[in-house]
């Protein structure tokens, strides 16, 4: 109560909460005036009345007269506190409530004051303060971009029941994982009779400590061949913090053979490092060669002709020319069709395609088709024409298909020509005619040549060539002698021709016969020693040859060639022989012999004195 100077006697009134609060007792001692500079226990207060009604359990009536009639001062402003022994109910905390309308001051001066109440009302609170207690570390570290469950706190009071207690605490909690950082979570509470307890907090620390992880796009082991062009899959990282930079180290060649490693890593702002990825990356030749035929892809050659394969050229992408391996092989003795194969090898051990040639081993030679009989045959008017027939062979087929065309009219005189063509199995043709004559009673055939000696004559350069002639024979005119054309040199190698011909007196010609006469050098270089032809050496001197010269008739001076060896330092017999050869292939030898012999005698030398005496 404040704003009043003197007091004589007063009355007021308290109300409470019944359900909250029971009345237990005043202490009159608790009587306190609170001045500005002192505490002062008022002793004349003690008479204080204190009326509980019981029809009204929550209200009581406090009332206080001075006994001695006399007014107390006390300076302006001063406070009466009124202390009350009360306790709780189970409830919350509540106030005990002065009533103005019911309380009176009154003085015993002349003239009552002018008080009035200026605290209408005195807070009471019940019971003791509770207290809290952190679950768990007062400080933690959560991992950033984690979800934060906090441990909370728990509460006590000696009132309240702690769990429904600790179920009131309110936290304020504003730890952001997205965001690093540290953070104070608060907690307080308080109890039914309003009472709070001292707040407490925890440090939570909000830290990245998980390491980047990086995930190759892709297999981590690819395969390019060489030439081509890369192209990264790329990567996924996954870490709290967003859009970190990968590096990517390492050297790819893709236009080179080999094995190749790209590292990818990254570190946060943090500090923590990704495991570094590697993607292995095989670049390999897997481009076969190329295989071209040189020449045709088909050949032709006749059976017996030599095969002459010419080839084929392989190139690489990566190692340029390269090796052929052919495979086949040709019979030219066999008639057939044969397969080569070419095939190329690069040093990746790529090969090519096969590439083949076909060659055709066929039989080129036409059969051998000789008339029996004379190509000419003259028949008279009327007379039935025989034919002599033929004889044929094939270097190949054992039986060949001969087709004779016939064209003759016996009853009526002309030159008739009877063909016969022979084909083999290669379709390879031989063709020869027979002319038959049919005539009116007359010489019509003519003569034929035969040769004396041989066809063929050979002859020594200088040598005389003696004529043997021909002898030429007709059905009319019987035999006589043919005519011989041509010159042969006899001092000049060569090849010189005798042409023979002949004529019946009839008209009707022979078929012209040849002679082949072949002069050439039949005669060897003629050698000439240098020296002597046997030279004797003595035993352990020096042997020096004197060489030879040769003189050949055609060709003149040829060279001579020695060969044998003189051991001059074992007695025998050496022979050294002397070769010597003319463009025809002559050949001349000389030889020396080389004697090496001991003529000389010993020499004896003594030891010691020439003379002695004993």
């Amino acid at each position: 109560m404040t704003g009043f100077n003197e007091i004589g006697s007063f009355e007021t009134s308290l109300s409470w909460d019944p359900e909250v609060i029971q009345w237990v007792g005043f202490d009159p001692e608790s009587i306190l005036a609170l001045v500005e500079d002192d505490s002062l226990l008022l002793s004349q207060l003690t008479a204080l009345n204190v009326t509980q009604d019981a029809n009204a359990p929550g209200q009581v009536v406090v009332s206080w007269t001075s006994p001695d009639q006399s007014d107390i001062s006390l300076p302006d402003g001063s406070e009466i506190i009124l202390l009350f022994d009360v306790k709780g109910a189970a409830g919350d905390a509540t106030s005990l409530f002065f009533d103005p309308a019911s309380s009176t001051v009154a003085s015993f001066a002349a003239s009552a004051p002018d008080l009035s109440f200026v605290d209408g009302s005195v807070s009471l609170m019940v019971g003791g303060y509770p207290t809290l207690e952190l679950v768990g570390e007062p400080e933690l570290t959560v991992e950033a971009g984690i979800a934060y469950q906090d441990p909370g706190a728990v509460a006590a009071d000696d009132e309240d029941d702690s769990a429904t207690l600790t179920t009131n605490i309110i936290s304020v909690n504003p730890v952001d994982v997205s965001q690093l950082g540290t953070y104070q979570v608060t907690y307080n509470v308080t109890d039914s009779w309003g009472q709070s307890a001292s707040e407490i907090s925890r440090s939570v620390k909000v830290a990245d400590t998980t390491a980047p992880v990086i995930t190759l796009n892709g297999d981590s082991l690819l395969t390019l061949n060489v030439g081509s062009t890369y192209v990264e899959p790329g990567y996924a990282v996954v870490d709290f913090e967003e859009n970190l930079k990968v590096s990517v180290g390492g050297l790819l060649n893709t236009a080179k053979a080999g094995t190749y490693a790209l590292s990818y890593k990254t570190q946060d702002s943090s500090g923590n490092k990704a495991e570094t990825q590697v993607r292995t990356i095989i670049v390999k030749d897997s481009v076969p060669p190329v295989v071209a035929l040189k020449g045709p892809d088909t050949i032709r050659i006749g059976l017996g002709e030599t095969f002459v394969d010419p080839g084929a050229l392989g190139v690489d992408p990566q190692d340029g020319p390269v090796q052929v391996v052919v495979s086949g092989t040709v019979d030219n003795q066999k008639v057939g069709y044969y397969t080569l194969a070419y095939v190329a090898t690069d040093s990746a051990g790529n090969k090519s395609a096969a590439v083949t040639r076909a060659v055709i081993v066929r039989d080129t030679v036409p059969p051998t088709l000789t008339l029996k009989g004379t190509p000419v045959v003259s028949i008279t008017v009327g007379e039935v024409y025989e034919d002599a027939g033929y004889e044929v062979s094939d270097n190949v087929d054992l039986e060949v298909d001969v087709t004779v065309i016939e064209d003759v009219d016996e009853n009526a005189q002309g030159a008739y020509v009877w063909t016969y063509v022979a084909k083999d199995d290669f379709g390879n043709k031989a063709t020869a005619t027979r002319i038959v004559l049919v005539q009116v009673p007359g010489d019509y055939i003519s003569p034929t040549i035969a040769l004396n000696g041989d066809k063929v004559v050979r002859l020594g350069l200088g040598a005389t060539y003696e004529e043997s002639g021909a002898t030429a024979t007709d059905d009319v005119d019987g035999d006589f002698e043919a005519q011989p054309t041509g010159v042969v040199n006899t001092a000049k190698p060569g090849y010189y021709t005798i042409v023979y011909t002949a004529q019946d007196a009839a008209g009707n010609e022979a078929a012209p016969v040849t002679r082949l006469v072949i002069v050439g050098d039949d005669q060897p270089p003629v050698i000439t020693l240098n020296g002597v032809k046997t030279i004797y050496v003595e035993v352990g001197d020096a042997y020096q040859d004197a060489g030879a010269e040769a003189v050949d008739g055609v060709d003149g001076a040829v060279e001579v060639v020695p060969s044998g060896t003189v051991n001059t330092g074992v007695l025998g017999a050496y022979a050294i022989v002397y070769s010597a050869s003319d463009k025809s292939g002559n050949r001349a030898k000389a030889y020396r012999s080389v004697i090496v012999r001991d003529t000389e005698r010993p020499v004896i030398s003594l030891k010691g004195l020439s003379t002695a005496q004993v």
